[in-house]
This record gives structure tokens, C-alpha cells and sequence, in this order.
């Protein structure tokens, strides 16, 4: 939803259009509209405030000490003053961003102008080169990260297939099932490696900053289910592909015990598969 409204964003404010937005008391607006419609209606008829603004409002609330956290705030917040056409709005915004970021406006100039510098390049290697993956993470770290960001729902991790080939994840979920019922978690709670652990801060930072957390219940327990199907599917058509490839080497070297028994393996697989879609 975020990522959708600030590609609305650049989009109208290049028409020179400004951006208002409103801030909902519920986690999703389907939420806002069952629990309270004439709050919802008073919101939208107040006008709201730039949107801009609203996003400074936000990022008051991170923590914009940790370098990484700070590195993307400033990007975004960069992105958003690169789309106003208007310049005097601009150094009205790189103002109130150098407050935020207790930083000087001509630091954040100069980041402004290594960002348009940047641009360029950035769109000759977007129309260049194919399509990949916008994060490092697999499914099953996607699915893994949001039981990070609502651990009240780990209740629903059994609809996940144990990830047996993925020594972090496998750890990630071995550690899920050791806990109590829990409303709130840290990664530092969870029975991991050091090496784990960072992995596990790197994941749920990500999950962080894209908003999962942010979501409500009903939709949490919706994108948890989802995912945990395109785990399972992905975590499957590996094992089958892992699995027709010991049966080439099997039935090629004479092998028909082990044969018999990897088809078998590879039959089991074509069932859950078929459960999973």
C-alpha cells in the first residue's frame, strides 16, 4: 500500500499536482470503514495534509541512528523532494528533512543532487538489463520474516513444510516452535547462532520497513497463509527437481532398489504438490 501510494505520488506531483493524505487510526483502511465509517468520512472531508509531510511524520519515529535505517529514510525522503516541480517547495522540505535528520540542509542538498546525478544510470540499467528479484530473500524468508512481525499468529507456522534444505530457515522455524505463546517478539528471544541471529535482524528490518508490521490481523493471517503456500510450493518443486536427478544417476548406474524408492519419494511429492496448487 505504501509503495503504491508514493508511485502515485511522483506520478501527480509531476503534473504539479499536491498529494494530500490522512492518517487512519486502524492498521488497514477495510478496518477503518467496518469499526468506524463516520471517523473515515470526517477524515477524508478534513483534506488531509501533504503527503510529504506525512511521511516526515513517520520517519520522526524511526530510528535514524542505526545506518542502515537512516540510509533508507533518506532515500525516500530524497525520492519524494525529487518529484516537486516547485523549487521553493523543495528547500522548504529539505528544511524540515534536515530537522528530522538532525543534519544540515546543504548535507541534504548535496544528497539531493548525487541522487539526480544517480538517476540517469539508474534507468539505463532498469530499461538494459532483465527483471530480478527487488530483494535477496527467498519465499520461505519472506514467510519466515512475517511470523517475525506477528508472532501472536506463529500459531499457523504447521501450515508450513518444515524447510529442511535451508540450514537458516530451518533454524529460523525450529526456533519458532521452542516459543511460548507470545504477543511480542525480539530476535534476540529466539534460540539462534550469532551468525543466524544478524540474518534473522537483516530479514525482519526488511519485513520492518516494508510495512508488513504495519498490517492488520485479518490481513496478516491472509499474507501469512499465501506465503506460506508459495514456501511450500517453491520448497517442493526443489525437492523434485533434486529427486529426478538422483533417479537419472540411479537408474542409469543399475540401481532399482534405489530407484524404486526415490519414485516413490518423487510420487509424494507430486501429491503435496497437487494439494498445494
Amino acid at each position: 500500500g505504501q509503495a503504491a501510494a508514493e508511485r502515485a505520488y511522483h506520478t501527480l506531483s509531476q503534473q504539479d499536482l499536491q498529494v494530500q493524505a490522512i492518517a487512519l487510526p486502524s492498521k488497514d483502511p477495510a478496518d477503518t470503514v467496518q469499526e468506524n465509517p463516520e471517523l473515515l468520512k470526517t477524515l477524508l472531508e478534513s483534506g488531509g495534509i501533504p503527503y510529504i509531510e506525512l511521511v516526515l511524520e513517520q520517519l520522526k519515529k524511526q530510528d535514524l541512528q542505526s545506518p542502515l535505517i537512516r540510509k533508507q529514510a533518506l532515500h525516500r525522503l530524497l525520492e519524494l523532494v525529487r518529484s516537486l516541480k516547485s523549487a521553493v517547495e523543495r528547500e522548504e522540505y529539505i528544511r524540515r528533512g534536515s530537522v528530522v535528520f538532525q543534519t544540515t540542509e546543504t548535507a541534504m542538498q548535496a544528497d539531493l543532487a548525487q541522487a539526480e546525478r544517480a538517476q540517469p544510470a539508474a534507468l539505463l540499467k532498469k530499461e538494459t538489463q532483465p527483471m530480478v528479484p527487488s530483494h535477496p530473500f527467498s519465499a520461505m524468508e519472506i514467510t519466515l520474516g512475517l511470523f517475525l512481525q506477528h508472532p501472536a499468529l506463529l500459531s499457523l507456522l504447521p501450515e508450513m513444510i518444515p524447510p529442511e534444505e535451508d540450514e537458516f530457515c530451518l533454524a529460523l522455524y525450529n526456533a519458532f516452535l521452542a516459543l511460548p505463546a507470545v504477543q511480542y517478539l525480539s530476535v534476540t528471544d529466539l534460540a539462534l547462532t550469532q551468525v543466524q541471529r544478524e540474518k534473522a535482524s537483516i530479514l525482519h528490518l526488511f519485513c520492518e520497513q516494508n510495512g508488513f508490521a504495519d498490517w492488520s490481523e485479518s490481513t496478516a493471517i491472509r499474507e501469512i497463509r499465501k506465503n506460506c503456500l508459495m514456501a511450500n510450493r517453491d520448497m517442493l518443486r526443489h525437492r523434485q527437481q533434486s529427486i529426478t536427478k538422483e533417479l537419472i544417476l540411479a537408474r542409469a548406474a543399475g540401481k532399482t532398489e534405489e530407484e524404486t524408492a526415490l519414485f516413490k519419494k518423487y510420487s509424494d511429492i507430486l501429491k503435496l504438490l497437487k494439494q498445494v496448487g
